[in-house]
């Protein structure tokens, strides 16, 4: 009796997933479309993605009448986030290792007030805000030691607001100047102390005083600092290579009736105090780190 005979294709699919190619130029063992299943890098295996439903063991929630607020995935890690709300009041954050029995790693308190949460992720690290105006918290995978740092984010702005001090912008006041206008021209610079070029081995004086002075002239002008006056352009080095300040260089610059740059000072966005810099002009408000280590867990 003949034999019959003829030949099998095996599809391997070792070329993965590329969904950027046409169906005349198809690569062979690849597939151009996949459903909730799990690419490994050899292509040989298919594992279908498990889901929550996959988890074994049922985690309680912590709290009265505790209720689930937020849950995220983060794939960089491979765990999800739980954000917990109760009436103690709190809102905790749950972090369980992505497995069958959705191992808890660790839980943190966000707040101390039930919030609403927004999270943002960004390569390894993700960011967790609050309805309340509350810090908000960092998360940073570290994948070399395979864990989770979690800071508190204290926030910063540096001010470039002009306080209103009831002068025009190229206004030199003859009087006594307010903590307002005198704000503004620290905030500008002015808060440098710096030796006045025309007096001799004169000790280092702020340079609103040298302004004022005039000391160069037989006529003193007597007056103080606009608020579009730019402190940097009387500053110069002297033939003994001493930075002195030079009031006339300021005064002889048409700058226009444009703002001086400003924005010296910097403060928490929950601790705006000005009177501080008049008080302590040289305290600029600059902070090492903008972070606060609460804990780390192991992934």
């Amino acid at each position: 009796m003949p034999r019959a005979s003829g030949s099998k294709d095996y599809i391997s699919l070792a070329q993965g997933l590329i969904t950027e190619a046409s169906p005349l130029t198809f690569p062979e063992n690849a597939t151009s479309d996949e459903l909730n299943f799990v690419i490994d890098k050899d292509g040989l295996i298919r594992a279908r993605r498990k889901g929550l439903e996959a988890a074994k063991t049922e985690q309680s929630l912590v709290g009265a009448e505790a209720v689930l607020e937020n849950v995220y995935y983060w794939k960089a890690p491979d765990v999800f986030l739980f954000v917990i709300t109760s009436t103690t009041p709190d809102t905790k954050l749950y972090v369980h290792r992505n497995n069958e029995a959705l191992s808890l790693l660790g839980s943190f308190t966000l707040n101390t007030q039930i919030t609403e949460t927004q999270i943002a992720e960004s390569t390894n690290l993700l960011v967790i805000t609050t309805s309340q105006a509350q810090k908000p918290v960092l998360l940073e995978f570290e994948e070399q030691n395979n864990n989770i740092e979690i800071y508190s984010v204290d926030l910063y702005v540096r001010d470039f607001e002009l306080v209103d001090d009831g002068l025009t912008l190229t206004e030199r006041p003859t009087s006594a100047i307010d903590d307002n206008h005198r704000y503004n021209l620290y905030n500008a610079g002015w808060y440098k102390d710096r030796r006045y070029q025309y007096i001799n081995d004169q000790a280092v004086q702020d340079p609103i005083v040298s302004f004022f002075s005039d000391l160069n002239t037989d006529t003193p002008a007597n007056d103080f600092p606009s608020n579009s006056d730019i402190v940097s352009l009387g500053v110069s080095i002297n033939e003994n290579g001493v930075t002195t300040f030079r009031d006339d260089e300021v005064r002889n610059t048409n700058v226009g009736n444009s703002e001086a740059p400003r924005g010296h000072y910097i403060y928490n966005i929950n601790s705006f105090n000005r009177d501080a810099r008049i008080s302590n002009k040289n305290l600029d408000g600059t902070t090492s780190t903008t972070l606060s280590p609460v804990g780390t867990v192991g992934v």
